[in-house]
């Protein structure tokens, strides 16, 4: 059952009523495991929404698993992979930064970025927090369901598009919906795929992913077929599969960023 509403641009409360009542309808058809997918964090009201909905969702449902998580570059479809300035950039940051932040003051966190990365274009850094944007949401949810003694599962996807149109892309932004869904297999597909799909590699990669959401939506548990496991995560640990040309799971991926938000 798929159930497309459209909260993202109302003012929280009343998204959090909408969710909560598109929980209850699932429930009473006898839905088991749900999927919430969000997007373009950036146009959200400015109080959010996208958090207070998750966890209206988790409440009504008194814990659910989740599967989480984002790419390696996803500011690159708002640049395209570009160095140049561009007139709306210094406010875009501020607005980014603050979004990302929660409302905070944006401002420390974006000279501790510039001091990480002294070199970086206008393009790049504009780029960067895009990325820290959806990877800082991805992480929070994924620390706050784990101390809240729910399972969770993270993940990072950095298969960089091997389209020739898409070549200074990298992992970008929705680039991975192709392997969620594997449209690949599909010829009649219209879905925007920044992988080749004649690519051996980019179609073993979408099956395998495929199928383990396929599996985490049965039964509640991610199973990566090419891995002997993935472990939830956990502060501890923060355990974390990366998306390739392979799988692998690593640890403490976001450390250095980590900081950089804790900054604020």
């Amino acid at each position: 059952v798929v159930v497309a509403r459209k909260i993202r641009l109302i003012p929280a409360e009343d998204s959090r009523k909408e969710a909560i009542k598109t929980v209850q309808a699932l429930n009473s058809v006898g839905c088991k495991r749900f999927y919430y997918k969000y997007c373009a964090t950036f146009d959200s009201t400015p109080q959010g929404n996208i958090g207070p909905i998750a966890e209206a969702m988790m409440e009504e449902l008194n814990g659910v698993p989740i599967l989480i998580g984002s790419n390696s570059r996803e500011g690159t479809l708002y640049t395209e992979g570009k160095d140049q300035d561009q007139p709306h950039y210094k406010l875009w940051n501020s607005g980014l930064a603050r979004e990302m932040l929660c409302g905070g003051d944006p401002d420390p966190y974006l000279a501790a970025l510039k001091a990480k990365y002294p070199d970086a274009s206008p393009g790049k850094f504009h780029e960067l927090i895009w990325t820290d944007m959806f990877r800082r949401t991805v992480t929070e949810t994924a620390r706050i369901t784990a101390e809240a003694g729910i399972g969770v599962w993270l993940y990072r996807f950095d298969k960089s598009a091997n389209l020739p149109q898409y070549k200074n892309y990298g992992a970008t932004h929705a680039a991975e919906m192709a392997y969620m869904f594997n449209t690949f297999d599909n010829p009649k597909s219209h879905a925007r795929e920044f992988h080749d799909r004649n690519d051996k590699n980019v179609r073993s990669v979408a099956r395998d992913w495929s199928t383990t959401i396929a599996s985490f939506m049965k039964f509640g548990q991610p199973s990566v077929k090419s891995i002997e496991s993935w472990p939830a995560y956990n502060g501890k640990e923060e355990n974390c599969l990366i998306i390739d040309d392979d799988f692998k799971v690593s640890q403490h991926v976001d450390s250095s960023h980590q900081k950089l938000w804790a900054s604020c």
